[in-house]
């Protein structure tokens, strides 16, 4: 069975801009880039998430 010791890929991270994370989007890309990631996906916290409320009520109208 042949192991693969090298990522390609990374499918969660987070930004500075609308979540929890450390770097600005353009911070990561540059990194992703520099370190050989093919893929990645910025997955931030939506900012809906602290508004159900006020949120599904709007969408009533």
């Amino acid at each position: 069975m042949k192991i693969l010791n090298t990522i390609h890929e990374d499918y969660h991270m987070h930004s500075i801009n609308y979540s929890d994370g450390m770097n600005t989007i353009d911070e990561i890309v540059q990194y992703a880039g520099k370190i050989g990631l093919k893929k990645i996906t910025i997955t931030d916290h939506s900012q809906f998430a602290q508004d159900k409320t006020g949120f599904s009520q709007r969408n009533r109208r």
